[in-house]
């Protein structure tokens, strides 16, 4: 190119692109060198995300999973709760039931026994009755006994 200090039109072309076109290349070298790390870090940010979804995924997963077993549970207390006045009536019911009915007997042995009572007052007095008389003849016996001996027959 350079010979002796001289240079011909095609060398100085030449070594004028070479010499303007270095600090593009060195430029172009440099933005291509960004793109490539720009490239880089966006893929790993990428892959940093996507870990990071699957690891929200996972917690989201598990949470969901706690949560539905957690609200079964719920539904078969609520369950629980709503089946326990329906027995508690039903308890009570057959308790007003059973109750109604030991009223009704109470009232029924009651008036048996006032039916009883009367039936005994009259049978104890017919008994007291039935002694007087047997008393009685006892005395009228013995009175005819005694008229009996003392007659001269």
């Amino acid at each position: 190119m350079l010979s002796r200090g001289v240079c011909c039109e095609s060398e100085k072309w030449d070594l004028h692109t070479e010499r303007s076109l270095s600090p593009r290349r060195g430029r172009k070298k440099a933005m291509s060198e960004k793109i490539e790390r720009m490239e880089l870090d966006l893929n790993s940010r990428d892959k940093e995300l996507y870990n990071s979804q699957q690891q929200l995924t996972v917690k989201l997963s598990d949470k969901l999973e706690k949560t539905e077993r957690k609200h079964k549970e719920t539904e078969h207390v609520l369950l629980d709760l709503e089946e326990r006045p329906r027995q508690t009536n039903v308890t009570i019911k057959e308790k007003e039931f059973l109750i109604s009915n030991l009223l009704k007997s109470e009232k029924a042995l009651v008036e048996r026994v006032h039916e009883l009572r009367s039936e005994l007052e009259d049978t104890a007095s017919d008994v007291t009755n039935l002694f007087t008389k047997i008393e009685r003849k006892d005395k009228i016996e013995e009175g005819n006994r005694v008229i009996i001996r003392f007659s001269p027959s």
